[in-house]
């Protein structure tokens, strides 16, 4: 250990030899702070840099800045009379108050004929590059330089030492691109708040925050305060109120200053004033069976927000407080509401919801959900022409009274009662009839149910009453008291002479056989 100190001090003794005899002693302050194209990956943090060159010969002794946390050194050795070129050796070191490198130190830079050193001090070069005509660049400290490296031939000028200073310094993080409030009911206040971080490799101190109207600073919720450092990593936040008048738009900005790059950031602010929807209207209750199918129209004002949905209430019996039992998207306007008692009356009412909050509710509606409407009567006894006929149709659900009609063809002599459902009359032409009977109750609106039936009309069986044919002896004997009845005209000699021939048959007999000897003489 003591021969490689030994060495190291030899070294430099000559160096700096070398550099007093040719009058090149030089001090010379640190300059300049444009970046660097050099410059090595540095930890991520946002950070400054500081550039110290040094061209002159001789010894130049440079102060680390307060702060810094790393720097950067490049060092090129002269190129000899004949042209030889020198090395060129780069490597990055770490600032710290426990390293070699401490902030307020002093280093030294030595440019020589032999070569260009850097170190701690005169007699620790650290790192070196060896001129044209000079001996090979000493192995770099790597305790010191973990990624030095030498370009051997590389430099074809004069001897060099460029130093990059690392600083961080502040930075602002965690500000959103910009705060929307989004809906706020009119008249009202709303607040957001936004993050502030400190993003930096230094504490943040913020100068002002300030914001536009109708957006202004909370100063209970913030707690952001200027003139305060924020440490590094920390952070705070800022409350933004927004005050509503009316329904429309609403735009502004926050604006943040303080020691970070560019020294100010602006955030958009914007806000819509709405106000809760209209109700919604003509809401109807249709009751079913153990059901109540409801539909509705969306409100005519949606308050300026869109509507997110309905909400749709039950109450049951007088007086009964709502109750919700569904809720639908804001395209939906009908709703079925199942499981409900039969000859119960249920009372209905719908709600708008947008982002603004609840409409009012719209007009109540009542249903009272019953068996369904059928016609039960499925099939017609048959009927026979020239013969009365009546039978009544059936039906059940629904509200009574009911009301009936039919569709197709009737047999010639029946209709339907529309109030009683009785089909009757005379049918007088035999044949099969088909027809559709339709029942409508008393609800509102009202239900109906229809039924496809047959009527089969019969033809008349012949008469057993009617005498058989007379023969010629007996038509002129049967004819002469008629004859004689009809020289005298007298209606009772024809009476005598039914009265004989019949004998016992009686009265509707002889009714009936005057009927038709009258048709005879017609």
């Amino acid at each position: 250990m003591f021969d490689r100190v030994r060495k190291r001090a030899t070294s430099a003794r000559a160096t700096l030899a070398a550099a007093v005899a040719a009058g090149a002693l030089l001090v010379a302050p640190a300059v300049g702070t444009a970046p660097a194209a050099d410059a090595a990956p540095l930890p991520a943090v946002t950070a400054t840099r500081q550039e110290t060159e040094v061209t002159q010969p001789g010894l130049t002794s440079v102060t680390v800045p307060d702060g810094a946390a790393s720097v950067r050194v490049t060092l090129s050795g002269a190129a000899a009379a004949d042209g030889t070129r020198g090395d060129v050796t780069t490597g990055t070191a770490t600032i710290g108050e426990s390293g070699p490198l401490r902030p307020g130190q002093t280093m030294t830079v030595v440019i020589g004929a032999t070569g260009t050193t850097f170190g701690p001090s005169l007699f620790d070069a650290r790192l070196a590059a060896a001129g044209g005509t000079g001996p090979a660049a000493a192995p770099p400290d790597r305790g010191m330089f973990p990624d030095a490296a030498t370009q051997s031939q590389a430099n074809t000028g004069p001897g060099r030492a460029l130093l990059v200073f690392t600083l961080p310094v502040a930075d602002i993080g965690g500000l959103p691109a910009s705060v929307d409030f989004g809906a706020v009911t009119a008249p009202a206040t709303a607040v957001r708040h936004v993050p502030v971080g400190s993003a930096g490799g230094a504490p943040l101190t913020l100068a002002s925050i300030t914001a536009t109207p109708p957006f202004s600073i909370e100063p209970t919720g913030t707690t952001c305060a200027t003139s305060a450092a924020i440490p590094v990593g920390g952070g705070c936040s800022i409350a933004v109120r927004v005050t509503v008048e009316a329904r429309g738009p609403l735009t502004g900005t926050l604006t943040v200053t303080g020691d970070f790059p560019d020294g100010s950031r602006t955030l958009p602010l914007a806000a819509a004033g709405v106000d809760v929807p209209g109700a919604p209207g003509a809401l109807t209750a249709t009751a079913g069976d153990a059901e109540a199918v409801l539909s509705w129209l969306p409100p005519a004002d949606d308050g300026g927000s869109p509507l997110t949905g309905y909400q749709i209430f039950r109450s049951e019996g007088q007086g009964a407080e709502p109750v919700l039992v569904g809720t639908v998207g804001p395209a939906t306007q009908i709703h079925t509401d199942p499981g409900l008692t039969h000859n119960t009356p249920y009372t209905y009412v719908v709600r708008a919801v947008s982002a603004a909050g609840f409409s009012a509710f719209s007009p109540p509606a009542t249903a009272i959900p019953l068996p369904d409407l059928t016609v039960t009567t499925a099939a017609l006894a048959d009927a026979t022409a020239d013969a009365a006929y009546t039978v009544r149709l059936q039906a059940s659900g629904g509200v009574p009274p009911y009301r009936w009609s039919a569709a197709g063809t009737l047999p010639p002599g029946i209709m339907l009662d529309p109030e009683t459902g009785e089909l009757g009359g005379t049918p007088t032409t035999a044949g099969g009839y088909a027809f559709t009977v339709r029942v409508a109750d008393g609800a509102t609106p009202e239900h109906e149910a229809e039924r496809a039936l047959t009527l089969t009309v019969l033809s008349a069986p012949a008469s057993a009453a009617s005498p058989p044919p007379a023969g010629p002896a007996d038509a002129q004997a049967g004819r002469a008291p008629e004859a004689a009845g009809e020289a005298s005209g007298d209606g009772a000699d024809t009476a005598l002479w039914l009265w004989s021939l019949l004998g016992v048959v009686g009265v509707i007999g002889a009714v009936l056989a005057i009927r038709r000897l009258r048709a005879a003489r017609v």
